[in-house]
């Protein structure tokens, strides 16, 4: 059984999870693999599910010698990646070494504990928030530090990408808590919002790939400004 044919079984319930993995690497004969600086995990929510998840994926693959494994869960909030919940509104994936991403209509999240232990990244990059806006202060703060210090305690250097700009939302008040508490938690923090502006007519509101057109093309503008953010702050 190969690593990468392993990693097909992220999506298993915990316990599962660590018993596959356990047996696997015992009876394959070989170690999981050790912590490399160049070996990217990068995860997030709908929006990594879409065009600026994809190009972000392909923009890090023309890093030298990155190892890039990516997941988007579209409506995932960081307690999804605790409990393996599915997300029923789109899932792409696309692991180490692959030619293509893999898109799905619905999947379970896969764990992040897992991913962590099983990929043993150098750097992890979340894009995460957009799903805690209308939660209060208490549970933002606590999904960022529980996602943040999971990171941080693995050995990876960590960066979290906010939220887009929002016609629907005024992600204000959101920022105000989600920013500091994964700083204090560890992690660099790039905000989005100069980078993004939501059109006042079309699209939902909320998902750059829901504006007819342009959408695409102002996921793209984002994906690029946030590496470049990321390139400085790491």
């Amino acid at each position: 059984m190969t690593y990468l044919s392993r990693l097909a079984d992220l999506k298993k319930p915990a316990r599962i999870q660590r018993l596959f993995l356990a047996s696997a690497f015992l009876f394959s004969g070989i170690s999981a693999p050790a912590a490399k600086a160049d070996r990217i995990l990068f995860i997030g929510d709908s929006h990594a599910a879409g065009t600026f998840g994809r190009v972000l994926d392909e923009r890090l693959r023309t890093i030298a010698d990155a190892e890039v494994t990516s997941f988007g869960s579209c409506g995932s909030s960081p307690a999804w990646w605790f409990k393996g919940t599915s997300t029923p509104c789109g899932y792409f994936e696309r692991l180490s070494g692959q030619r293509e991403g893999k898109y799905k209509k619905t999947s379970p999240t896969p764990l992040l504990p897992t991913l962590l232990e099983t990929l043993k990244p150098g750097v992890v990059i979340i894009e995460q928030g957009a799903n805690l806006v209308l939660e209060s202060a208490e549970v933002i703060t606590a999904q960022t530090r529980k996602m943040a210090e999971a990171v941080v305690k693995s050995g990876a250097r960590c960066a979290w990408i906010g939220p887009p700009h929002s016609r629907k939302y005024d992600r204000t008040n959101l920022y105000e808590t989600l920013e500091p508490e994964a700083r204090r938690s560890g992690c660099a923090f790039i905000d989005s919002r100069p980078f993004t502006h939501y059109p006042a007519t079309g699209g939902d509101g909320v998902h750059y790939d829901s504006i007819p057109v342009s959408g695409r093309m102002l996921a793209t503008t984002w994906a690029e400004s946030v590496l470049a953010e990321i390139k400085k702050q790491l």
